[in-house]
C-alpha cells in the first residue's frame, strides 16, 4: 500500500508541475498575442481611439471630476500615503513619526496646518540632497521658499526685523 500511495503522490506532483507549466506558457502566449495585436493596430486606428477617449472625457468631464473627488475623499489616507511615497519616499507612518517629534505642530511656529493644505503639513526637504527637515504649515513653508532656503538671507531678515 505504501508503494501505491507513493505512486499516486508522485503522479499528483507530476500533474501539478504540468499544470503550472501550462499556465505559465499559456499566460506568456496571451501576453505575446496582446503585444502583437497592439503593434499591428493601424496608426490611424490608434489616433481614432485616442480621439474617442478625449471626446468621451470632454463629454463626461463633470462626472469624472466628481468621481475623482469622491474617491479622493473616501481614500484620503491612501491617496496621501501614495503622494508622500512618490514625492518624498516616506509613508504615513514616517509622516506621523515626524509630526510626533514636533509635538503635533509646525516645525517652526508650532502652529496647525493652514492655507490650502488645511489637514496636512508640508514636508520640508532640502532640494539638493532630498533630506527631509520636518513638517511646516503653509505660511512657514512659503516663507522659507521666498528666502530660497538660504540661511544667510534668513539671518539678514532676522537682523532687519530686530533693528
Amino acid at each position: 500500500m505504501d508503494r501505491l500511495f507513493q505512486a499516486r503522490q508522485l503522479r499528483k506532483d507530476e500533474i501539478k508541475e504540468q499544470q503550472a507549466r501550462y499556465r505559465s506558457r499559456h499566460l506568456t502566449e496571451i501576453k505575446a498575442r496582446a503585444r502583437a495585436r497592439a503593434q499591428r493596430l493601424d496608426p490611424t486606428k490608434k489616433a481614432e481611439i485616442a480621439a474617442s477617449k478625449a471626446r468621451w472625457y470632454q463629454d463626461n468631464k463633470a462626472t469624472v471630476r466628481e468621481y475623482k473627488r469622491a474617491w479622493s475623499l473616501k481614500n484620503e489616507g491612501r491617496r496621501r500615503d501614495g503622494e508622500l511615497c512618490r514625492l518624498y519616499g516616506i509613508g504615513l507612518a514616517e509622516y506621523s513619526t515626524l509630526l510626533g517629534r514636533q509635538n503635533g505642530g509646525c516645525g517652526i511656529c508650532g502652529g496647525q496646518p493652514n492655507g490650502r493644505w488645511r489637514r496636512w503639513f508640508h514636508v520640508d526637504h532640502d532640494h539638493v540632497s532630498g533630506r527631509i527637515r520636518g513638517l511646516l504649515c503653509s505660511n512657514c513653508n512659503l516663507g522659507l521658499g521666498k528666502f530660497q532656503d538660504d540661511p544667510v538671507r534668513l539671518l539678514k531678515a532676522h537682523a532687519y526685523l530686530l533693528a
